[in-house]
């Protein structure tokens, strides 16, 4: 039992560590991938933004002064410090000033649906975010046409990565973290059962039931544990009144039976010194007949203590006028109820009746006679 234990003990701390470790390295995982979600999202609106102002002012620019729109400096300049690409057209798709954009498509959406779209594209080995809107038809070349704004997402994607990097160094600094304080932790809260396991280890050493497991110390032993405790402590009560019972039956049925034994060994030297003759078997039956009731009186009261505790009501007055079997005079006052083995008790009024008979004043006999 000491080597299970011993090899227990560990294996559920280990156990009890690698679950809290798990789930705090999982919670952090889980609040770092919503975070990176949040973010991704905010960002990526955040150049959706950035990409329809940039439209709005090249289409403000288009109705207000459509001469400037094949000037580079006005549809090169930057905006938020983000370096944006655009590219107008005609309402053909054709391409009137700008930078050549992957963005035909979009642009020619834009002028049949005269709503802004957004898309993805790829430029020079480089991911793009795109945008299109359309025109007003006011007249001069780029009338009716739509205007093509880009950017890389390179700032996105790196902000984003940044982010995951800094999510698993977090989750392995909770881990490297939360393990040794979980280790502590975990030793002190089954301290008590390590208490526990050493006074079982005693008790079986010992073989002792009459022994008891260490209480609760002060409340600071948690509850379960506690509860533990006592459970094992009313078991082990249990175990010596069981052992206990076992003693006094062996003692009694010693007892009781030394008796019929003497003299049915008394009765048969007798016959075989002198003979068989009616007296002598008389009395050898007599003998047998009493140890055999002794006997059976034993395996009743045996199998009594092995059973479960008897919970039916019983009539004392009932028990005692058939206990009293027309040998003594018997009278109750009253029902005199009680729970227990109708037989058992039936069987201890008779031996009370038999005693009293059997060695008690003669003048109580003849008179119950």
């Amino acid at each position: 039992m000491s080597g299970r234990l011993g090899t227990r003990a560990p294996r559920l701390r280990t156990r009890v560590v690698a679950a809290a470790t798990i789930s705090i390295v999982a919670a952090v995982v889980v609040l770092g991938a919503a975070v990176q979600v949040l973010l991704s999202r905010h960002l990526h609106q955040a150049l959706d933004s950035t990409l329809r102002d940039r439209a709005a002012q090249v289409a403000q620019l288009a109705a207000t002064a459509p001469a400037l729109l094949t000037s580079p400096p006005v549809l090169e300049a930057s905006v938020e410090a983000r370096r944006l690409e655009v590219e107008v057209v005609d309402r053909h798709g054709r391409k009137l000033a700008g930078t050549t954009l992957p963005g035909g498509t979009l642009a020619r959406r834009a002028i049949r649906g005269g709503r802004g779209v957004y898309g993805d594209g790829a430029l020079a080995g480089e991911r793009l975010r795109l945008y299109a809107a359309p025109l007003a038809a006011l007249g001069g070349p780029a009338s009716g046409g739509a205007v093509v704004v880009a950017s890389t997402t390179d700032e996105v994607d790196s902000t984003l990565h940044e982010s995951r990097t800094l999510i698993v160094a977090c989750a392995f600094a909770a881990a490297l973290l939360v393990a040794p304080i979980a280790f502590v932790l975990t030793g002190r809260a089954l301290r008590p059962l390590q208490a526990l396991a050493e006074g079982a280890e005693v008790i079986e050493r010992r073989g002792d039931p009459s022994l008891r497991l260490p209480a609760a110390d002060g409340g600071r032993t948690p509850d379960d544990v506690a509860r533990l405790a006592e459970t094992l402590n009313r078991m082990l009560a249990a175990l010596e009144r069981s052992r206990e019972g076992e003693r006094r039956f062996v003692a009694d049925a010693s007892h009781e039976l030394r008796n019929p034994l003497a003299a049915l060994r008394g009765n048969a030297e007798y016959l075989a010194r002198h003979g068989a003759d009616r007296e002598a078997l008389a009395d050898l039956q007599a003998d047998a007949d009493r140890l055999s009731r002794l006997v059976d009186e034993l395996l009743a009261l045996a199998r009594e203590d092995a059973a479960a505790v008897p919970d039916a009501e019983v009539r004392l007055d009932a028990l005692a006028l058939v206990a009293a079997g027309g040998r003594v005079r018997a009278a109750a006052h009253d029902s005199g109820i009680v729970r227990g083995d109708e037989q058992a008790l039936e069987r201890a009024l008779g031996n009370l009746v038999a005693n009293a008979l059997a060695h008690g004043p003669r003048t109580a006999r003849s008179r119950s006679r």
